[in-house]
């Protein structure tokens, strides 16, 4: 992808040549997760922009491609887009290329507020979603269990899309997380309930001996599969196909929101909360974040097992398993 950025006499004085031999390598590859950044240059700036002299543009070029993105109704993307767009120029900047920054004078404000980070699936809404999935034929079997996954162990996407099998232990019934793959750097171990030992078991056979849990479904099997997949496919269900409805009518929610969704039910149902934090992998500090660590693994294990069993009976219309005994 980044070769073709690079097209014949664009040098670092346009606004291809500058993102292909300054920003992609010394700034975008820093990044948590760089593929994001690469794509939303070549989805959005970079066709307007590539020829262009970086001298040249002006802020209304820039308001010419956010304009119809937020116009979409897309704000949050929008925001994302401005601001990648101001620090390539800032970077400009720095190395001297121009000795201004056309993207700076447009407030994030102008183009809409921040999201708030509050979207949690309702049990109704979770009933939907297993309903799509499963209707979706449309997917692979790949696609169906990751999402599963995904609300199972209330996982990040990143942490599931890159994990090898030699992290896994189905024997032992956990996932280890090494910190590599971890947001905060630190290694994280998930206790697996029997649906979700099910499921890595049914992804190994179908990962045809490729060192990672979800191998690329077209082309190397030694690569992770894109981070853009999961949400391709819930798109897929959740937007018409065709002559077809969506299967999926809820309200807009991305995967990242079932940890959400995991947090609010387990909550509800009266575990500790110490226990749902460190399952999602959130910091606990000082000796208290330490002592997690060494004890809490067997309670967190029980507590995924009835979210599994909660999720289960949601999928299959049967009752929803009530929790006797409220955590301390």
């Amino acid at each position: 992808k980044r070769d073709a950025i690079a097209n014949a006499g664009l040098d670092d004085s346009t606004f291809g040549g500058f993102v292909t031999h300054r920003f992609l390598p010394e700034v975008v590859a820093t990044h948590k997760r760089p593929k994001t950044s690469e794509r939303r240059l070549e989805r959005h700036l970079l066709p307007a922009l590539k020829n262009r002299l970086l001298a040249e543009i002006e802020t209304s070029d820039i308001l010419a491609i956010i304009d119809p993105i937020k116009a979409k109704g897309r704000v949050q993307e929008a925001r994302q887009v401005l601001i990648l767009a101001k620090n390539v120029f800032q970077h400009a900047i720095v190395r001297q290329k121009i000795t201004r920054n056309p993207a700076r004078d447009i407030p994030l404000k102008m183009i809409g507020p921040a999201g708030e980070r509050e979207r949690a699936l309702s049990k109704d809404e979770l009933r939907a979603l297993f309903a799509a999935m499963a209707a979706a034929t449309f997917l692979s079997r790949e696609h169906v269990i990751a999402i599963e996954l995904l609300l199972l162990t209330l996982c990040r996407k990143g942490e599931l899309l890159n994990s090898e099998w030699s992290h896994v232990d189905l024997d032992a019934a956990e996932w280890n997380v090494p910190a590599t793959l971890m947001k905060g750097g630190r290694a994280h171990t998930v206790p697996l309930s029997p649906r979700a030992v099910a499921l890595f078991r049914e992804l190994k056979d179908r990962a045809g001996g490729s060192p990672f849990v979800l191998p690329a479904m077209l082309g190397r099997r030694d690569k992770p599969m894109a981070d853009a997949t999961l949400n391709w496919a819930l798109k897929q269900i959740a937007h018409p196909r065709g002559e077809n409805a969506a299967l999926l009518t809820i309200p807009h929610f991305t995967l990242h929101d079932l940890r959400r969704t995991g947090s609010t039910q387990l909550n509800e149902a009266g575990y500790n909360a110490d226990w749902i934090e460190h399952s999602l992998a959130h910091a606990t500090p000082g000796n208290r974040g330490k002592y997690a660590r060494l004890t809490w693994l067997d309670d967190r294990r029980t507590m995924l097992n009835f979210w599994a069993d909660f999720l289960g009976g949601l999928a299959s219309g049967n009752v929803v398993p009530l929790r006797p005994n409220r955590a301390a």
